[in-house]
């Protein structure tokens, strides 16, 4: 007995069995309340083909699968994790299947629009977009320039001289002069209540 005891707790601790009380009862339960007739269940199965023949998990299954885990993880994963990704993916499979048997995926919008993104996806894998020359880039280039040019900025100091008369106009020529020489504009010419250095002014 107590062996018998080991062996259902064994048993009743398995994820596999409890999948299949699970599925065996979801049966029953479609049985008792769906009074659907043969013929209309076989047409609506028949807009989503139910695949056909034994589950396998492929090399190319178990590649897909490492990859997703690696990105997820940022490591590969190891045998055991392995493992239960690909018993994880036989139990989708096995509801993937069910699930179309049964029609479910038939006027579902989410099915819908997950198909069509999946097909928008291909399309534009399959579009070779040629690689532009030296020409056709700089007359893109000089067609739409006009887009992001910007107005050119000066930063300067100014040399103010104040009044208008004759003196006031030698004063500035002086200034001008020394300017051109090289000279430090610090210093040179009179107070202004508008500041001596600007930052970024739109070229005149």
């Amino acid at each position: 007995m107590p062996l018998v005891r080991a062996v259902l707790r064994a048993v009743v601790r398995e994820p596999l069995v409890h999948f299949g009380i699970l599925g065996a009862l979801l049966f029953a339960l479609d049985a008792v309340t769906t009074d659907e007739p043969e013929g209309a269940a076989a047409a609506a199965s028949d807009a989503f083909a139910v695949p056909s023949g034994p589950i396998v998990v492929d090399a190319t299954v178990r590649a897909a699968l490492a990859e997703q885990w690696a990105k997820t993880h940022r490591a590969p994963p190891d045998a055991g994790q392995l493992e239960q990704l690909e018993q994880r993916w036989i139990d989708d499979e096995v509801l993937y299947r069910e699930g179309l048997a049964r029609s479910l995926a038939e006027g579902d919008a989410v099915v819908r629009e997950r198909i069509a993104s999946q097909m928008a996806y291909v399309l534009q894998s399959r579009i070779v977009t040629p690689e532009p020359t030296e020409d056709e880039l700089r007359a893109a280039f000089e067609a739409s320039a006009s887009t992001w040019a910007q107005v050119d900025r000066l930063d300067f100091t100014q040399v103010f001289v104040a009044g208008t008369d004759d003196a006031a106009q030698a004063r500035a020529q002086d200034f001008g002069r020394l300017l051109e020489g090289g000279a430090d504009p610090d210093g040179l010419g009179d107070t202004y209540s508008g500041g001596r250095r600007f930052r970024s002014r739109r070229s005149p």
